[in-house]
């Protein structure tokens, strides 16, 4: 059973910014502009004003900087992770209006 006091635990347990921060090695500062520029929701607060972002917060982070290490703009990673957080699909199905199939495959056997 995971430890839910060690940084890099993954649990279910809302995690703190000190053990984000070590989980996913991204700074404070980061964790703020990730959240300005909307890549991340705004976190629940305690009573004392505290961040405590859910466990999944870490896996979202990282591939954050990964989309960002591929060359994709914060603008463009706000985009797909909007349409990954709604539900949007990798593809369009062939069949569609939008998409429709080229003549060659409406006469492929």
């Amino acid at each position: 059973m995971p430890n839910p006091d060690h940084p890099t635990a993954v649990c279910s347990v809302p995690l703190t910014t000190a053990r984000l921060c070590a989980a996913a090695s991204a700074t404070r500062g980061l964790l703020r502009l990730h959240e300005a520029e909307g890549l991340l929701g705004p976190p629940a607060r305690r009573a004392a004003g505290y961040r405590h972002d859910p466990a999944d917060t870490v896996a979202r982070v990282q591939a954050i900087r990964l989309l960002k290490d591929l060359g994709f703009t914060l603008r463009d990673i706000a985009l797909l992770l909007a349409e990954r957080d709604q539900g949007a699909r990798d593809a369009v199905p062939a069949s569609t209006p939008s998409n429709p199939l080229p003549s060659w495959a409406e006469s492929a056997p």
